[in-house]
């Protein structure tokens, strides 16, 4: 498929409903269409621009990229649009579920101040090089910043909500967090809660050994969820429980 007309009658469009449509370069949401499912574009889809009707009352797009009506939430980039830079307009506060779902060609991404919510898988398979995390950022959701490219990651103050697996970036070495947060802290590089207690997420590109330290009691879901690079991880006495998927695919 080159291109699909819809009716003005379509009003929902589902899951992977353009999946491997990589020949289709524009997706034209008519003006009844009051639904998208967020993974309707998740998978090797090659378009690049997306085009909204004027008189829907649910969505619209600008520059290419779609919002809901409002503008406070971006919905979807076109994963082949060929820019490499994009400044996400102000006023936007959240960053919707697979918003920049295979972004191929973006290596960076300029995150308004009005920012709280970075939904999960938001960035997965991006390109990005590096992130910046505005403050007043609130929540992350799980898998939203895994981009393989990154090598670090910067926590603000006002995040209160980490959702397991945001960052499992095969190049990262460290996750700090700013000394302000009341809710998480980092211990050389590595995330944790902010008693130190609760090992939330270790660095995936990190090689070698690491000991966990003794005060730690608990270690979160995911948190070495395919950590091929560990080789050797030395667990203290103290610890009482390892949640599921800790150690996934090692």
């Amino acid at each position: 498929l080159c291109d699909i007309i819809f009716p003005e009658t379509l009003e929902v469009i589902e899951s992977d409903a353009f999946v491997f449509c990589e020949s289709i370069k524009t997706i034209r949401i008519p003006k009844n269409v009051s639904y998208i499912h967020p993974y309707a574009f998740y998978y090797y889809c090659g378009f690049t621009e997306m085009v909204v009707d004027e008189d829907n009352q649910y969505y619209c797009a600008q520059n290419d990229v779609l919002f809901d009506k409002s503008m406070t939430k971006l919905i979807c980039y076109p994963p082949a649009k060929p820019d490499t830079y994009y400044s996400v307009p102000d006023g936007v506060a959240t960053i919707g579920e697979c918003a920049f779902f295979a972004s191929d060609n973006l290596t960076y991404v300029s995150l308004p101040e009005t920012l709280r919510i970075i939904e999960s898988s938001a960035f997965r398979g991006a390109d990005l090089t590096d992130v910046d995390l505005p403050e007043g950022l609130i929540e992350i959701g799980q898998g939203a910043l895994w981009c393989d490219k990154l090598t670090s990651i910067h926590i603000p103050a006002s995040v209160s909500k980490i959702e397991h697996g945001i960052c499992q970036c095969y190049r990262l070495q460290e996750i700090t967090v700013d000394s302000a947060n009341i809710t998480y802290k980092d211990i050389d590089g590595v995330l944790y809660d902010h008693t130190g207690k609760t090992l939330i997420e270790y660095p995936a590109g990190r090689e070698g050994t690491y000991i966990v330290p003794e005060n730690v009691t608990s270690i979160s879901s995911y948190a070495f969820h395919q950590r091929i690079n560990l080789t050797k991880i030395i667990l203290n006495e103290g610890l009482v429980d390892i949640s599921s998927s800790a150690f996934f695919y090692c």
